[in-house]
């Protein structure tokens, strides 16, 4: 206990407990027993006693002279307590937001002006100009605030417009965007439930919603956990499958590093996303052992141009450990073959990781679900609510059927934090994560998906597809651009101007 082992006072029960220890080992437990409760009590008697009365901190009448007369901020270690100008301004800048994002809407619905652009583009020197972002010595009162806001949503992007078509991601719920708002309020860190007790419950019930759909049984264990986007999602799938290979070996490769490993290679459509690149890096693995493998026309990985390169590996002394499948490629929008990808890793022991952090939200879809066909038999899969369901940014959750793997391949069990004696220590989630502190990703999703359920969400999906070849027959019906590849049965597409075809003044279509 912390305080015990810096408080001078308890020195001498610490020996005298020492003593008795030969004595009475169930004496010494009882004296460390009381000796960690007087601690506890003295501490925050302590913080008691040391606390400043309520009448020396700003209250709102002195907040309020203080924005009035921009004197200079308090010198006192505690933060000033929210005051009536400080509320108002909160509340002034929720209209703001609200008129920004709904705007158009409105507009639309009454047919009385344009709707705003998605962008108002300006150089750099012009938004410069435009915000005053310095941070003064001295505060700035809430009227300038207000003017700055108003400022930082005119030359922001919109990415609420129904007009913005740009990335993977749009517009969100406004019950996603409560479940934001609510989050930053509510200021919880995802490290341990007794500091995050609903929305560690809750990330259980969304992650068993999630890995049923992924056609993982209720009744097999599975394990899970929201990271800070879809790049870190696939760096963890790449960390689990090479910690599961080392274990196989007999290798700890949290203790000995690459150094006591073999010659690793994993392997991946050359339509996948750079991520992958990525982890290899920051793992330690490097890039050339990642191994792109030929994909078709559709975008999607040939089975028999990955068995060879997977038996080529093995003839060369590689040890392979890990495929990373894809749903829903970045350019042409293909979904991998995934019963034919687990065939080939079934007979070599390999992990499989199916990055769909964009695709993967097609199982929302009876329509269209059969385009993850086999995905059950994955080992991982990378899944991002922001970009298809709608969500705000970020919401990216790693998923794995391989629940021995998550937290013993992440976990260091620092002990001030994660104490093996205390209650409910099943739903402490922050030694599964590379992270310490873990913002609350989960409310805004379960906020969203519980207003509109299963139905809603398959009729958004249904939507969207519909949409991409709406898309696809009016562009195939002009002259100036084409399709990548045909929207069919196994991929989306993108578009891109047709080869040697000038524009006319008119633009685009």
């Amino acid at each position: 206990f912390f305080v015990s082992s810096c408080h001078p006072c308890h020195y001498t029960l610490y020996g005298f407990s020492f003593v008795l220890y030969f004595l009475s080992p169930y004496f010494f437990l009882l004296c460390r027993l009381f000796v960690r409760l007087f601690s506890s009590f003295s501490f925050f008697f302590f913080l008691m006693i040391r606390r400043p009365p309520r009448s020396t901190l700003s209250s709102s009448s002195a907040a309020s002279d203080v924005y009035k007369r921009q004197g200079t901020m308090s010198t006192t270690t505690t933060p000033p307590t929210p005051d009536d100008l400080s509320r108002d301004f909160m509340r002034r800048t929720m209209d703001q937001i609200d008129a920004w994002l709904f705007q158009d809407s409105e507009a639309e619905s009454e047919d009385t002006r344009e709707p705003r652009p998605v962008v108002k583009l300006a150089l750099p020197d012009v938004i410069r100009s435009a915000i005053d972002l310095a941070i003064n010595p001295t505060p700035r009162s809430h009227k300038d605030l207000t003017a700055q806001i108003d400022k930082i949503l005119e030359y922001s992007v919109n990415t609420a417009s129904p007009h913005f078509h740009n990335q993977l991601f749009a517009a969100c719920t406004p019950e996603a965007l409560a479940g934001e708002f609510i989050t930053a309020a509510t200021n919880a860190s995802m490290y341990t439930y007794e500091v995050a007790p609903v929305f560690s419950i809750m990330e259980q019930q969304v992650f068993s919603k999630m890995c049923g759909l992924l056609g993982w049984a209720n009744t097999q264990e599975h394990d899970g956990i929201f990271c800070p986007g879809g790049s870190i999602s696939n760096m963890y799938g790449m960390n689990l499958a090479r910690f599961r290979k080392c274990r196989s070996l007999g290798i700890d490769i949290k203790r000995q590093g690459m150094r006591a490993c073999p010659d690793l290679v994993c392997f991946y459509t050359e339509q996948g996303h750079y991520s992958i690149q990525k982890a290899a890096c920051f793992l330690g693995i490097g890039m050339d052992s990642v191994v792109p493998v030929k994909a078709d026309q559709w975008g999607r990985m040939v089975p028999s141009a990955l068995e060879a390169a997977v038996d080529k590996a093995i003839s060369n002394g590689q040890v392979p450990f890990m495929i990373q499948a894809t749903a829903g490629t970045t350019v042409i929008g293909g979904y991998d073959l995934f019963n034919d990808v687990c065939d080939i890793a079934q007979k070599h022991d390999i992990w499989v990781h199916v990055d769909g952090c964009w695709g993967a939200s097609v199982v929302l879809s009876p329509t269209h679900r059969h385009l993850m066909a086999g995905v059950e038999r994955a080992d991982s899969v990378s899944w991002n609510p922001h970009k298809m369901m709608g969500i705000p940014l970020q919401c990216a959750a790693f998923l794995t059927r391989q629940n021995d793997c998550l937290m013993p391949a992440h976990a260091y069990g620092a002990k001030y934090l994660f104490q093996k004696d205390k209650l409910n220590t099943e739903l402490d989630t922050g030694d599964k994560s590379i992270q310490c502190g873990r913002k609350v990703d989960v409310l805004k999703l379960w906020l969203s998906w519980a207003r509109f359920g299963d139905q809603g969400y398959a009729d958004h999906v249904d939507n969207l597809m519909d949409c991409a070849i709406y898309l696809a027959q009016q562009v195939e019906a002009r002259p100036y651009f084409e399709l990548v590849t045909t929207v069919g049965e196994h991929t989306a597409s993108n578009v891109r101007p047709r080869p040697s075809t000038p524009l006319d003044t008119h633009g685009a279509l």
